[in-house]
């Protein structure tokens, strides 16, 4: 990814918001999912010498559906990297919708691109100590905030959550070795105020149950 997906994030401080009337069907593009990828991981400055063994670095993994010119699948993405690696190919979408469903108040076949933050704690600690836990988050925070900007720019829906199973989620992810996603940033287009549509959700987790009681692994089946 070039600097020519940069955007001025500045100028989406007015229209920075978090979306509240939930999102919409829709497709985006593959310009605009690069655009916000590009936003999430650039950005950071730090003045830890480069010499350091462990510098701190953020990578992100996303559940890709609906973006057009990107066949669905979960993609990893490490700043500064021109492309998307793909993890897993296929619409995880629902395995995400089971491991979620408790909380009842998203549709993720609404929502074309999940970002999760990736960060490392262990390592980070054994170098900085133990309030690197801190600053991880606080990367991670700084690199959501970005995405929201960047969302509000590009016209589309954001909004974060932290209402999940962090070992089901990594799981779903793929992730190792100490990985573990950070929050789940939920972007597509927003469902403004008095605009309606019919509700799929409860459709689509009685699917999933009904495909969960035949010994299907919930978050293993798009393997």
């Amino acid at each position: 990814m070039s600097d020519d997906l940069k955007l001025e994030l500045a100028r989406g401080t007015p229209l920075r918001h978090s979306t509240r009337y939930s999102f919409q069907p829709g497709i985006i593009s593959e310009l605009q999912c690069a655009q916000l990828l590009y936003a999430a991981g650039s950005g950071f400055h730090s003045d830890i010498a480069p010499s350091e063994p462990y510098l701190p670095r953020l990578s992100f993994y996303c559940i890709v559906a609906g973006v057009q010119g990107i066949e669905p699948g979960i993609y990893s993405y490490m700043p500064g990297s021109p492309y998307l690696q793909l993890v897993r190919s296929g619409d995880s979408r629902i395995q995400l919708q089971q491991i979620v469903s408790y909380t009842g108040y998203h549709n993720a076949y609404h929502i074309n691109i999940h970002i999760f933050p990736v960060g490392e704690y262990r390592k980070g600690a054994h170098h900085y100590g133990p309030r690197w836990y801190r600053i991880q988050n606080m990367l991670a925070g700084s690199a959501i905030q970005r995405l929201y900007l960047a969302a509000a720019l590009l016209g589309l829906g954001c909004h974060t959550s932290l209402a999940y199973p962090i070992e089901a989620v990594n799981t779903l992810l793929g992730l190792a070795g100490g990985a573990t996603a950070l929050a789940q940033v939920l972007i597509g287009p927003e469902r403004l105020a008095g605009q309606y549509y019919e509700l799929r959700l409860p459709a689509l987790l009685a699917e999933a149950r009904s495909e969960g009681s035949q010994g299907e692994p919930a978050i293993e089946g798009g393997q």
